[in-house]
């Protein structure tokens, strides 16, 4: 209710709605009304479930009742207070696969000291950028490419009329988006001496807590890296999966394999982000990487982007509805396969890049060798092992048989809601 009310405070000043419980239970009942033989379904999509993260709803009531539209999504964590790390820049960015920066602080007023105010009406610019190609955006923008001479063909085609804006982004200052911290350990030159500075810096670095992670150009990317801050939702965009975390990638991931040509502009300013609880990133260190079922969804769809020739989005997702369900419908034998050789890429991988980055970083101090040990080790024995191959999350005493039929109930789940989506987005564009 206190949401409600400060809601309700400033209906004075500004045009403002407020989606409560009983407007989400109306929601709910009425899609139900018009799709009667599909009610688990809306309930998987949209209804609150107790003691687990559902995020992800919230997103698909956003995406649902702004069927047709253009509109920004932030979180209730974020601080609308733009901020740039150094001068503005007005270079676009082709290559795809630029890391962000990233910068260490001690406390926001060191982040703020560090900064500078970006002045502009960012917002505005985000939204009116989101449905048009990147070709027309680049013309009626102050800004111009960077070198493009080690560009791929796949990179340049971008500019084409085809490569519609679907969402943008940006960095934070503040809390980063990730619930772990493995991503540090890949910084090179400077950031990664600034990471390790000394052990007191250090400890509190691998806890993420004051940092700005940015970019510094205009980044032109095909896949989001987190969540988007505008979404162009005037043509279908898909549904995030309601529960647990993850939920970005699955949602950007499936927005690939729906416009398979599609831009992510990922603008060069942070917004505020300061998380009201704090969560504990160095545990990760400790364990190995085990992604979520979510980000098991969704990797294994962007390995299917060439496997349909189809233009229409809608089309394109219910043929992933079709693959999905294609895997749930395979073999205990094949399923379990599919888990643990995914689980196994993604930590042979880690052992292979924390290896790598041990061998080019031999002026280390010893508590950062110490800890990219920890990680090789721990990802090296669990890929050795045979165990049930459980992703993060899940009851750990599950059995072999219980891990497969729980996965195969998770993947039908899944492929029945990307059936309905596009008939439930239609129905909101034109009925609702």
């Amino acid at each position: 209710m206190e949401l409600e009310e400060i809601s309700k405070s400033f209906k004075k000043d500004l045009s403002i709605n407020f989606y409560g419980s009983k407007w989400q239970t109306q929601f709910i009942r009425m899609l139900k009304r018009e799709f009667k033989k599909s009610e688990n379904i809306i309930d998987w999509l949209l209804a609150a479930k107790d003691n687990e993260f559902t995020g992800g709803r919230v997103w698909n009531f956003a995406l649902l009742n702004n069927a047709g539209k253009k509109f920004l999504f932030f979180d209730d964590d974020y601080i609308f207070e733009p901020r740039i790390s150094r001068n503005e820049s007005n270079k676009i960015n082709l290559k795809d696969n630029s890391d962000l920066n990233v910068g260490f602080a001690l406390s926001l007023s060191d982040i703020r000291e560090s900064s500078h105010e970006f002045n502009q009406d960012i917002l505005t610019q985000m939204i009116n950028s989101c449905g048009q190609s990147l070709g027309n955006w680049v013309k009626t923008s102050n800004n111009e490419f960077a070198p493009i001479e080690n560009l791929n063909l796949i990179q340049l085609q971008r500019i084409d009329e085809n490569s519609i804006i679907k969402t943008t982004a940006n960095g934070t200052w503040g809390s980063p988006r990730s619930n772990s911290n493995y991503w540090l350990y890949y910084l090179d030159g400077k950031q990664k001496h600034e990471f390790w500075k000394s052990r007191e810096v250090y400890l509190d670095n691998i806890e993420a807590s004051n940092l700005m992670h940015y970019s510094t150009d205009y980044e032109v990317m095909a896949l989001t890296r987190f969540s988007p801050s505008a979404i162009d939702n005037s043509t279908m965009m898909p549904f995030a999966i309601p529960v647990n975390r993850v939920e970005d990638h699955f949602f950007n991931a499936i927005s690939l394999f729906c416009y398979p040509h599609q831009v992510s502009l990922h603008f060069p300013f942070m917004m505020g982000h300061v998380q009201s609880t704090n969560r504990d990133r160095s545990s990760s260190n400790h364990i190995a990487r085990t992604p979520n079922f979510n980000k098991f969804v969704a990797d294994y769809s962007l390995t299917l982007l060439e496997t349909t020739d189809a233009i229409d989005p809608s089309l394109r997702l219910k043929t992933l509805a079709h693959y999905i369900h294609g895997l749930a419908d395979s073999s205990d034998k094949n399923i379990h396969n599919r888990l643990k050789e995914y689980l196994s890429q993604i930590r042979s991988d880690m052992v292979l890049s924390m290896q790598d980055q041990m061998s080019k970083s031999s002026d280390a101090p010893v508590y950062w060798q110490a800890d990219v040990r920890e990680i090789i080790e721990a990802n090296g024995k669990a890929v050795l092992q045979n165990d049930v191959p459980l992703l993060h999350g899940w009851n750990k005493e599950m059995n072999e048989q219980e891990c497969v039929d729980y996965t195969r109930g998770k993947l039908r789940e899944v492929a029945k809601g990307m059936e309905l989506w596009p008939d439930l987005w239609r129905f909101c564009k034109t009925e609702k």
